[in-house]
């Protein structure tokens, strides 16, 4: 209960646009906790000219549905977007469910665009998703939505060569705020292990 309060209140909050990004970056693996503050292993590599190719991951049917298991399937996606739009730039599907007033939303989208802006991309950061819980709606239309997520480690590729290393990471209470507009999904908060992201 205490759970789907905070949440709750989070989402609320930021339907009424009381959020507002900040300059620090989310980083939902382990280490480091910040990706504005890389782990100490900077590895100077040979710059690479070409990009690997990137699948994104599949919509799922579920999603259509303004339901709990729908509102799980589109949070499950949102966070399996998590490393494709690292490794690709390609925000578009990330955009279309981030609500204006998400700040994690905003933070990894700013994230993606310096990155890729300067040149770089990442590698790795899958995502395995083992456990996942749902409520709602509850005041405002809003659901709640629960993950247990496994963030594989990952590396930022840079521009001039450099690689930063990011490793492996659990986060058993990755917690999202959602809500039915315009017949889709809009994630309008998160917390991670109970701490704003």
């Amino acid at each position: 209960m205490a759970r789907r309060a905070g949440v709750l209140a989070l989402g609320m909050g930021l339907m009424l646009g009381a959020c507002t990004p900040s300059d620090e970056e989310p980083s939902p693996t382990a280490e480091p906790t910040s990706e504005s503050a890389p782990s100490s292993d900077e590895v100077t590599d040979e710059p690479t000219d070409e990009r690997p190719e990137v699948d994104p991951p599949q919509r799922p049917a579920e999603m259509e549905e303004e339901t709990v298991d729908g509102a799980i399937a589109a949070a499950s996606y949102f966070v399996e977007l998590y490393p494709y739009v690292y490794s690709s730039g390609d925000v578009t599907e990330w955009d279309a469910l981030s609500d204006e007033g998400c700040e994690f939303c905003s933070n990894v989208r700013s994230s993606v665009s310096e990155l890729h802006d300067s040149g770089g991309y990442s590698l790795g950061g899958e995502t395995e998703i083992y456990a996942t819980e749902g409520g709602g709606p509850y005041d405002e239309g809003v659901f709640d939505v629960e993950l247990g997520v496994h963030f594989a480690a990952s590396e930022w590729v840079h521009a001039d060569g450099t690689r930063t290393s990011y490793e492996e990471g659990d986060k058993p209470a990755f917690s999202l705020s959602m809500a039915w507009r315009g017949g889709g999904w809009t994630v309008l908060g998160v917390l991670v292990d109970g701490d704003q992201a």
